[in-house]
């Protein structure tokens, strides 16, 4: 396979489509409506546990029997470092209870999304357990910035 990077989910979705690449990766709310019009097939998701907003699509792990397989995708909401903990932890009270709304909840499955909703000393783990995982990924594999 041959690498052909895109400025986004939609036009790689475009792309495959339109037949000028055999497949790809992208995140779920950029490949699922396409998915659910029969446009695309879902092979699998890269996720380490099936999606609960398409729960029908096995994982990576489970498709291709490559056990702890996972890289996912997620989206957090990130404030200045010297933004006053009051503010923040309003912020978080109120994102909390707006991903929690029946009507947003069920958008973002929808969408292929799994509303978590965290502290921000819980996403501060994730960030941290994810900058360590891909350091170890960049230097086994030798990346070099081009």
């Amino acid at each position: 396979m041959v690498h052909v990077p895109y400025k986004g989910g939609g036009p790689a979705v475009a792309d495959t489509l339109g037949g000028q690449v055999p497949l790809l990766i992208a995140t779920m709310p950029a490949a699922i409506s396409q998915v659910r019009a029969g446009k695309l097939r879902a092979l699998a998701v890269t996720t380490i546990r099936r999606s609960p907003g398409a729960p029908e699509i096995p994982t990576v792990a489970e498709a291709l029997k490559i056990p702890d397989y996972e890289v996912d995708s997620w989206y957090a909401m990130f404030a200045p470092a010297k933004t006053p903990p009051g503010i923040v932890r309003r912020m978080q009270k109120e994102i909390a209870q707006a991903i929690r709304i029946p009507d947003v909840k069920q958008k973002l499955l929808e969408q292929g999304g799994d509303v978590v909703g965290s502290t921000p000393e819980e996403l501060d783990k994730v960030v941290k357990s994810e900058l360590r995982k891909w350091s170890e990924v960049i230097r086994a594999a030798n990346v070099k910035v081009e």
